[in-house]
C-alpha cells in the first residue's frame, strides 16, 4: 500500500477500472452505462454543461477546465 496525496492510501489490487457504453435505445434515447472490471453495472446521466459553468461541475471531484488550451486537469 503505497501513501497519496492527502494522506488517503491506494491500491493497485482494488482497482476497478470504468468502461462506458454510450447507446440509442429502443425508444431513441440516448443512454450511458457504466461496467466495471468488478462487473458492477450502473445507469450514467447525462447532462449538457455549458463551457462557463465548467469548472463549478468540476470542481467537486478536484478538477478544473483550462479554457485557454481546452484541458481538463486534476487539482489535487
Amino acid at each position: 500500500m503505497r501513501q497519496c496525496n492527502r494522506g488517503r492510501y491506494v491500491t493497485s489490487d482494488v482497482y476497478a477500472a470504468d468502461n462506458f457504453y454510450l447507446y440509442t435505445d429502443d425508444y431513441g434515447e440516448l443512454r450511458l452505462t457504466n461496467v466495471d472490471n468488478q462487473y458492477t453495472i450502473s445507469e450514467v446521466s447525462i447532462q449538457k454543461v455549458r463551457l462557463n459553468e465548467m469548472n463549478s461541475v468540476l470542481y467537486p471531484v478536484n478538477w478544473t477546465y483550462n479554457s485557454y488550451n481546452g484541458s481538463v486537469v486534476n487539482v489535487r
